[in-house]
């Protein structure tokens, strides 16, 4: 479930609306240009990328933050 707290921080920083349910994540993003669709998809693939095996790592809640901010930190646009 720590993966899937994680999961809905970063989805909720690019405006899906997100809900969970013990380790089940739903986010929903409606009704935007083709432009920001394709944005989110790459979003999407890099944090698949990013959170594989995480769980490991995630050893308690405090560890969640510093994910989070480690996801932008290697995401940022050059």
């Amino acid at each position: 479930s720590r993966r899937a707290q994680l999961l809905a921080k970063i989805l909720a920083q690019y405006h899906f609306k997100v809900d969970t349910k013990g380790d089940l994540v739903v986010a929903k993003v409606l009704h935007l240009p083709r432009e920001d669709q394709e944005h989110r998809l790459r979003v999407l693939g890099r944090l698949i990328g990013f959170t594989r095996q995480l769980d490991i790592q995630l050893r308690s809640d405090e560890d969640i933050p510093e994910f989070v901010e480690a996801f932008f930190e290697q995401n940022t646009p050059a």
